[in-house]
């Protein structure tokens, strides 16, 4: 039962840094586009960065959640190699 609320805790926490952290990332007040004329630069920075930014960010929260769940079968094994 103490794993279950441990497991809670941890996603709970989890959730909420990246709901506030989230924010930061929102709006950098130091980015400035560069203007392009050729519609293959405006499909590079309208479709392809945001498509980019949100695969690389997907897959570092499942990398975190991966490395958490292994701690915690690694914590709870016991010894037990087949665990």
């Amino acid at each position: 039962m103490r794993i279950k609320e441990f497991i809670k805790t941890i996603l709970t926490s989890i959730i909420i840094n990246l709901i506030l952290l989230s924010s930061g990332f929102a709006a950098n007040p130091y980015y400035t586009p560069v203007p392009t004329a050729t519609a293959t630069a405006n499909l590079k920075t309208k479709v392809l960065e945001p498509i980019f930014e949100l695969i690389f960010g997907a897959a570092g929260v499942i990398f975190v959640i991966v490395i958490i769940i292994g701690g915690l079968q690694y914590l709870t094994s016991a010894g037990n190699e087949e665990a």
